[in-house]
């Protein structure tokens, strides 16, 4: 191996330990609220890449305005137009939730496009606000838990964003080590 191929590699390890945390701020498919783990409508993905503080903004004044108050716990999902129209993705949705034990009491919003939804299941002790709007087509849900503790699962934010961390800061470490190895044998 030249020095110029392992040069190349060193660097390449160090550009994806600093890329691979990064990778996840991208919107991906997801099918449920990560807060209460209850499935969505199908088509969803995740929103959080873009002004994610400006949508917890917005939850948390659409839960005051009700007299709740959000904890840390937010899911951003949309809907391309392409899923359907607000209507029956609220349907499918409003219907999981039932399944899964929560009752749904729905509130208009604060606009014409807005819906509100105050979840509950007293027995999971869970309490969240969902907002729903409908914005160029597309079908927008936030969310935040108002009581009791986040679900916990295998496809939690948290858990993805620390194992990219994990490889990483391996990958990183890795192209260090191999940049210090190929300059002290050049010496």
């Amino acid at each position: 191996m030249t020095r110029r191929t392992l040069w190349r590699s060193a660097l390449m390890l160090c550009v994806l330990g600093l890329c691979a945390p990064i990778a996840h701020a991208d919107n991906r498919p997801f099918d449920r609220d990560w807060g209460t783990r209850v499935t969505v409508a199908p088509g969803a993905q995740t929103w959080t890449d873009d002004h994610f503080d400006n949508k917890k903004d917005l939850i948390k004044r659409s839960a005051a305005a009700r007299g709740k108050t959000c904890s840390d716990n937010y899911a951003a999902l949309a809907w391309a137009p392409a899923a359907g129209r607000i209507g029956t993705i609220m349907a499918e949705t409003h219907k999981n939730y039932a399944a899964a034990g929560f009752s749904v009491v729905e509130s208009p919003g604060d606009i014409d496009t807005e819906h509100v939804w105050t979840v509950a299941n007293p027995q999971a002790g869970r309490e969240a606000m969902i907002l729903w709007g409908d914005f160029q087509g597309s079908t927008i849900y936030l969310s935040c838990l108002t009581g009791g503790i986040a679900a916990t699962g295998p496809d939690t934010p948290p858990l993805d964003l620390g194992a990219l961390l994990t490889v990483g800061l391996a990958l990183l470490g890795a192209g260090a080590w191999l940049v210090w190895r190929t300059r002290g044998s050049a010496q």
